[in-house]
C-alpha cells in the first residue's frame, strides 16, 4: 500500500486543457485528505503571475513534447519520489518516461488514458509500438470512459487490470451565473433570445455541421427565430469554414463566439435551450467523455447528443437528455424540436441533468483510481 503519489502530466496549469484540469484537480482532492503528492508538469513562459499550489510542483517537462532534456530531468525527478509514493502517468508521453523508470529502477506505475489518447496505440509506427509496451508494462490503466478503456483493450490488449475513474467536475460550475454576457456580440442577443449551444474545438468530429443540417429541417419561422451559438477555438479552418456557409445557405444565423470566459460559458448553458454535442465517430478521434456535457448540466442546460463513445455514460436517455445515432441528422431535428416546444419536458431534462453532473466529483475519481492503491482512499 503506496502512501503518496507523484503525478506525471505533459499538460498542466496555467494551461486549461483536459488533462491539465484533471492532474490539478487530483493533486488538490489527495493534499485534502492529507496524502503526500507532488505534480511533475511542464514549464510554460508566462508573464502572469505563478498560479499558487498546495502541492509541490517540479517544473521539467515541455508541454505535449517529450525532449531530451525533458527526459533527463523528468526522470531525476521521478527517481528521487520515495519508494512508498505511486507513480501516476497521466498521459501517454508520462507512460513512456514510467516505461524508462521501469527499466532502470523497477518501479511500479499506473497510466491514465483519455479519448484523444487511446487511437493513438493502433498503428503500426514505431511510437504506436513503444506506447503500447509502455501501457501493458503498467500495473493499472485508469480510464474515463468504459468506451475508452473498451478501445484500449482492442490495441493494448487485457493482460494489465483497467478501471474506469469518471473525471469529476468543480463546484463552482453550479455557482449563480451573471445576467448578462461579457462576450460582446452575446451581449446583444435580447433577454428572451432563443438559442441552441455547441461548446467545444470547432473540428469535424464535433458534428457542427450536423446541427445545422438539423436545424434546416425546421420551419422557416423557426429558423428565423433560434440562434446557434458555437463556442470554441477553432481546430479546423476548412470546416469552421463550411459551417459558416452551410449556415447562410440555409438561413441559419450561427455566432462564432470563440474561447469564453468560464463565467460567460455559465451564462450560455444557463440561458440556452439545449446544449448539443452532435459527435461523430472518424478514425483517430475518439469522444471519450464529453466533460462539456457535464458543465451544460450543471448550470441545468438538456443536452441533445449522440451515443458516441463515453458520451451515453454522461447522459441518460430520455432522463438527463436525449441520445441519437451518429449522423441521424433528423433525429437530432426532432430532438431539438421537443426540447423547444415542451418547456416542462425541458425543465425535466434540465434537473435531471443537474442532478447527473452533482454525481461526477473529483473526489468519486480519487476513491476509484487510487482504491486498494493509496493508504487513506477509501475503498468505493
Amino acid at each position: 500500500m503506496y502512501r503518496g503519489v507523484a503525478i506525471i502530466t505533459h499538460e498542466f496549469v496555467p494551461f486549461s486543457g483536459g488533462m491539465a484540469t484533471y492532474a490539478n484537480e487530483m493533486a488538490r482532492e489527495l493534499v485534502k485528505r492529507g496524502i503526500e503528492v507532488e505534480v511533475i508538469a511542464p514549464e510554460y513562459e508566462v508573464d502572469s503571475a505563478p498560479v499558487a499550489l498546495p502541492y509541490p510542483v517540479t517544473r521539467a517537462l515541455h508541454h505535449h513534447r517529450l525532449t531530451l532534456v525533458g527526459i533527463v530531468k523528468a526522470v531525476r525527478a521521478i527517481l528521487r519520489q520515495p519508494a512508498d509514493r505511486f507513480l501516476h502517468a497521466s498521459d501517454i508521453r508520462a507512460a513512456l518516461l514510467l516505461l524508462l523508470v521501469r527499466l532502470m529502477s523497477g518501479r511500479r506505475f499506473g497510466v491514465m488514458i483519455h479519448g484523444s489518447e487511446v487511437s493513438k496505440l493502433g498503428g503500426r509506427s514505431v511510437g504506436a509500438r513503444i506506447s503500447r509496451i509502455a501501457y501493458q508494462s503498467a500495473d493499472v490503466i485508469f480510464s474515463n470512459s468504459q468506451a475508452t478503456l473498451d478501445i484500449y483493450r482492442k490495441y493494448g490488449g487485457d493482460n494489465v487490470p483497467g478501471r474506469v475513474t469518471f473525471l469529476g467536475i468543480d463546484k463552482r460550475w453550479f455557482s449563480e451565473c451573471a445576467e448578462g454576457f461579457e462576450h460582446r456580440e452575446l451581449s446583444e442577443l435580447d433577454r428572451g433570445a432563443v438559442f441552441i449551444c455547441t461548446v467545444g474545438r470547432i473540428e469535424r468530429r464535433k458534428g457542427h455541421d450536423d446541427v445545422i443540417r438539423a436545424m434546416a429541417l425546421w420551419s422557416e419561422l423557426r429558423r428565423r427565430l433560434v440562434t446557434y451559438v458555437v463556442a470554441g477555438p477553432v481546430v479546423d479552418e476548412v470546416f469552421r469554414n463550411e459551417i459558416e456557409a452551410l449556415a447562410i445557405a440555409s438561413g441559419i444565423r450561427v455566432i462564432f463566439a470563440g474561447r469564453l470566459s468560464e463565467a460567460d460559458l455559465r451564462v450560455l448553458y444557463f440561458r440556452c435551450a439545449a446544449h448539443v454535442l452532435a459527435a461523430v465517430p472518424l478514425d483517430g478521434k475518439v469522444e471519450g467523455f464529453g466533460f462539456v456535457l457535464l458543465e451544460a448540466g450543471a448550470q441545468g442546460a438538456p443536452s441533445v447528443a449522440t451515443c458516441v463513445g463515453g458520451i451515453p455514460e454522461v447522459v441518460i436517455d430520455n432522463v438527463s437528455g436525449l441520445l441519437v445515432l451518429p449522423g441521424d441528422v433528423a433525429g437530432i431535428s426532432r430532438a431539438l424540436e421537443n426540447i423547444l416546444d415542451d418547456a416542462s419536458l425541458r425543465e425535466k431534462l434540465g434537473r435531471a441533468a443537474k442532478a447527473r453532473a452533482a454525481s461526477f466529483t473529483w473526489g468519486a475519481c480519487v476513491d476509484r483510481t487510487y482504491r486498494d492503491i493509496v493508504a487513506g482512499v477509501s475503498d468505493c
